[in-house]
C-alpha cells in the first residue's frame, strides 16, 4: 500500500502544478501530508516525518546552493564569466564554435545556480551564431545540454552532492566515472540529437543582447575566471587522489577530508570570488555584500523546494516503502541500477523537479539497500554507480511541469511542441545513453563494500 499511496501523492503533485498553478513547494508538501495520511501517520508523526526530512534534507545542501548563487553572481557582475567566454571563444575560432560553446556550458554549470548559468549562457551563444551565420539552434542546443549536463551529474552541484551523501560514495570518484558519461551525453544530444532533426533555422529571437559587463579595467583575468569556479571540483579529485596512498590513521586524514567535502571546497571557492573577483578589482566590501544578499534571494524558492522534496522523501521512507524495495529488488533480481533509474524517472515527469526527484529517490533507495546502523550493503551495489543511475534519471523528459522547460520556450520563443522535441527528446535520448554506460560498467564493477546479510 506505500506504493500506492506514494503514486497518489505524485499524481496530485502533478495536478496541482500543472492545472492549479500551485508554487511546487506548496504541493509537495500538501502531497506530504496526503501520503502521510494515507499510510495512517497521526497529525504529530505525520509533521515529526515532514519536519525531520525538511531539515535533514537542507543540512549541508541549502549552504551549497547558497555558495554556488553568490559565485554565480560574483562571476556575473565583475565580468569573469565574459572574459571566461570570450576568451575559449577566440581560442577556439569559427571552426571549432561548438566545441567552445560546449566548454562555456560546461563550466557555467559547473559554476553557477542553474538559471544563472542559462541565462548567461544563451546571450553569448546567440550573439555567437548570429555573427558567425550559424543556425543559432544548431549551437544552443550543445551550449546548453553541456550546462545542464554538469550541473545535474557533477558535484558541488546540490543534487549531486545529495544523491552522493545517500549513497556514501566519494565525490572524487563520482567525478571521475562521471566525466566520460558528461562527454557522451553531450556528444549524443548535442551533436548527434540536432543533426537528426530539421529544426535550426527558426528565426533569432529578439532575446539577442549582449551581456552586461563592468568596465574593462576591473575584470579578472582569464586565468582567475577559469581556476575560481573549477575550485571545488579540483579540490574534490586532489583529496580522493591524496586518500588513496593517504592511511586513515593519519593525522593529516581528516583535514584532508574536511577540505575535500562538498561544502568546504565550495566555501574557498566562495571566498576566492569574493577575493578575487571584487576585493582584489578595487570593489568595496558593501559590493561584495550586495553580490552576496542578492544571490541568496534568488535561490531562497529552490531551497524551499528541495526541503520540501525531503519531507515527502521521509515520510514516504517512515511509511515503509524501502522495505517494499528491498523485497522488489531480492524477490524479483532486478537491478538496483535500473530501479533507481526508473524511480526518478517517474519523480521527474511527476514533480517537474530534477533535484526533488534525486533527493527523493536516493533517500528511499539508500534506505532499502545500505544497512543505516552499519553502514554495510544489503545487496552488491557500487555506490558511484548508484549516484550516477540516480542523476541520470532526474535528467529525463523535461515538459510543461519544469521550470527550465519554460525557461527555454520563453527565452527563446519556441512553440510548445518544438521544445518538446528539441529540449525533452535531448534529454531522454541523453538519459537512455547513460543508463546504458552505467549498465554496461555495473557488469565490470563489484562492490566495494563488504555485503550485509
Amino acid at each position: 500500500m506505500p506504493i500506492i499511496w506514494l503514486s497518489c501523492g505524485l499524481i496530485v503533485i502533478l495536478l496541482l502544478h500543472v492545472f492549479a498553478k500551485v508554487n511546487t513547494m506548496l504541493s509537495l508538501m500538501f502531497a506530504a501530508f496526503l501520503v502521510a495520511f494515507l499510510n495512517g501517520m497521526s497529525p504529530d508523526k505525520a509533521l515529526a516525518s515532514i519536519t525531520t526530512g525538511f531539515g535533514n534534507t537542507l543540512g549541508s545542501l541549502g549552504i551549497i546552493v547558497a555558495f554556488g548563487a553568490v559565485i554565480g553572481k560574483l562571476m556575473t557582475d565583475s565580468g569573469a564569466s565574459y572574459v571566461f567566454a570570450r576568451k575559449v571563444i577566440d581560442l577556439c575560432g569559427v571552426k571549432y564554435i561548438r566545441l567552445a560553446v560546449v566548454i562555456i556550458g560546461l563550466v557555467y554549470g559547473i559554476a553557477m545556480y542553474y538559471e544563472v548559468a542559462f541565462l548567461m549562457l544563451a546571450p553569448i551563444v546567440l550573439a555567437i551564431a548570429s555573427e558567425a551565420k550559424i543556425p543559432w539552434l544548431k549551437l544552443v542546443i550543445p551550449a546548453v545540454c553541456a550546462t545542464t549536463v554538469s550541473h545535474s551529474l557533477l558535484p558541488p552541484q546540490p543534487g549531486p552532492v545529495s544523491v552522493i551523501a545517500a549513497f556514501h560514495a566519494e565525490p572524487g570518484r563520482v567525478w571521475v566515472t562521471a566525466i566520460p558519461l558528461v562527454i557522451l551525453w553531450v556528444v549524443i544530444g548535442g551533436y548527434v540529437w540536432p543533426a537528426l532533426m530539421k529544426n535550426g533555422d527558426e528565426e533569432l529571437p529578439n532575446a539577442l543582447t549582449n551581456p552586461p559587463v563592468t568596465g574593462g579595467e576591473a575584470r579578472p583575468s582569464f586565468l582567475l575566471s577559469l581556476l575560481v569556479p573549477l575550485t571545488p571540483p579540483l579540490l574534490m579529485i586532489s583529496v580522493t587522489t591524496i586518500k588513496l596512498w593517504l592511511k586513515e590513521t593519519n593525522p593529516l586524514y581528516p583535514w584532508v577530508d574536511f577540505v575535500g567535502s562538498p561544502v568546504i571546497a565550495m566555501g574557498i571557492a566562495m571566498l576566492l570570488a569574493m577575493t578575487c573577483f571584487g576585493l582584489k578589482r578595487a570593489r568595496r566590501g558593501t559590493w561584495v555584500t550586495n553580490r552576496f544578499n542578492d544571490a541568496i534571494a534568488t535561490v531562497a524558492n529552490i531551497v524551499m523546494i528541495i526541503g520540501a522534496g525531503g519531507g515527502l522523501t521521509q515520510v514516504a521512507i517512515d511509511s515503509g516503502i524501502s522495505d517494499y524495495i528491498h523485497l522488489f529488488l531480492t524477490h524479483h533480481n532486478v537491478s538496483p541500477y535500473l530501479t533507481a533509474w526508473g524511480l526518478t524517472v517517474i519523480f521527474r515527469i511527476t514533480t517537474g523537479q530534477g533535484v526533488v526527484s534525486a533527493v527523493a529517490v536516493s533517500g528511499m533507495m539508500s534506505a532499502a539497500v545500505i544497512d543505516p546502523a552499519t553502514g554495510l550493503h544489503l545487496m552488491p551495489i557500487h555506490p558511484v554507480l548508484l549516484v550516477l543511475a540516480t542523476l541520470v534519471g532526474s535528467n529525463f523528459m523535461t515538459h510543461i511541469n519544469d521550470v527550465s522547460f519554460w525557461l527555454f520556450t520563453e527565452y527563446f520563443k519556441l512553440p510548445i511542441r518544438t521544445s518538446l522535441k528539441i529540449w525533452g527528446g535531448m534529454l531522454s535520448f541523453g538519459s537512455l545513453v547513460g543508463l546504458a554506460y552505467i549498465m554496461i560498467l555495473s557488469f565490470f564493477w563489484g562492490s566495494p563494500a563488504p555485503v550485509g546479510v
